[in-house]
């Protein structure tokens, strides 16, 4: 089909032999109640300014943005959900405050539709992408119901939710069956529910966590399948281009492979970049978000047989911080440590080094404050 043995992805025009109609599937709430921002509203969102700190688990920094912003956050099973986040942020954007969150617990961040994934880099990178393509592939492929790929459906699960039932509940909402829905190891999710989206977009955003995608086969049946180490989406604009037009274009877009053929621009690439030049050729402005941490400095060093202290301090000083302790946390950074890095952000390093105490930090105030973790 699209994917080769190499892993890679490419959106063309293969047509997918497939006729079927809807079923619904009540055990997973397929019709739950849109109560999430979309569209524009969700655009608007995350441009909103907000000044808070926190100091909690990771898993409820997450469930107190997307309540009190009304936006949907998923959040991959690969990434620590108990990991303590400590940050304070002041008149920043809801993007900014996200990316800085994502950071400090080694992620990064996908927007599928109006879904914020937060999850490795490996998967973020190209999931927006792949299920784009899914998307597109749907949408033209005349066998298909394409009502019912492409409607927009919600989906839910309770506490201890098994993964190999909520794909099965998403398959039996196209009336189909996945055929190797083995390759979906044991878990237990906590509960959560995925907003209005198409069914490529909900398969992607379950699978990605176990490094999987999908195809449709001609049988009616869906088969998992790796996910893709390279992803390109491609799209045509009717638009006319003169050459320094598209030399500027390429020139703000470099990773786009783009061409100016009979009046039209073709551009293929991940599928953010390619929304964002949509959005350029229409006369809108776009924001290109860049990755933020709590300092533009990156870090590369070596430490040998150095107290824990010794290194705080040193990074202190660097920031222009005042490195405060507590009592307990004093007892513990005596400990010698070694360790290497390169090219780390500020809050990556930091909580490589408190974190081989069993310690963590929090910046506030022109403070580095160290204390024990709970």
């Amino acid at each position: 089909m699209i994917y080769q043995h190499r892993t890679f992805l490419c959106y063309g025009l293969l047509i997918i032999g497939l006729s079927i109609t809807a079923k619904p599937y009540d055990l997973y709430g397929q019709t739950a109640q849109q109560t999430v921002l979309a569209n524009a509203r969700f655009e608007q969102q995350l441009e909103v300014l907000i000044s808070t700190r926190w100091d909690l688990p990771l898993k409820d920094v997450l469930n107190s943005i997307s309540e009190t912003q009304r936006v949907a956050i998923f959040l991959d099973r690969r990434i620590n959900p108990a990991q303590q986040i400590q940050l304070a942020i002041q008149g920043k954007t809801m993007s900014t405050a996200l990316q800085q969150i994502a950071n400090q617990a080694n992620a990064q961040i996908s927007h599928v539709r109006n879904v914020i994934y937060v999850g490795p880099k490996k998967t973020t990178h190209l999931l927006a992408t792949v299920a784009a393509i899914h998307a597109e592939q749907h949408r033209r492929n005349q066998a298909e119901n394409t009502r019912v790929f492409t409607i927009g459906k919600s989906t839910q699960w309770n506490r201890l939710s098994q993964p190999q039932s909520i794909v099965t509940a998403i398959a039996e909402t196209v009336n189909a069956r996945i055929t190797n829905i083995e390759t979906i190891p044991f878990d237990l999710w906590d509960k959560h529910t995925l907003p209005n989206l198409p069914f490529a977009m909900r398969m992607s955003i379950v699978l990605a966590g176990f490094d999987l995608t999908y195809q449709v086969n001609n049988d009616r049946s869906i088969t998992l399948i790796p996910f893709p180490t390279e992803a390109k989406y491609l799209k045509a604009f009717s638009t006319n281009v003169n050459a320094a037009n598209l030399n500027r274009i390429k020139n703000s877009f470099p990773t786009l492979q783009i061409t100016n053929n009979n009046g039209q621009l073709v551009a293929s690439g991940r599928w953010e970049e390619i929304d964002e030049l949509e959005r350029l050729l229409q006369g809108n402005n776009i924001h290109r978000p860049k990755p933020t941490t709590t300092s533009k400095q990156v870090y590369t060093l070596t430490v040998t047989n150095q107290t824990i202290q010794n290194v705080l301090q040193a990074i202190a000083i660097n920031e222009k911080l005042k490195l405060v302790a507590t009592a307990k946390a004093q007892e513990i950074w005596n400990k010698r440590i070694s360790l290497e890095v390169k090219e780390l952000p500020l809050a990556d390093l930091l909580l490589q080094v408190a974190g081989q105490g069993n310690l963590q930090y929090r910046i506030a105030d022109k403070q580095l404050l160290i204390t024990v973790k709970m």
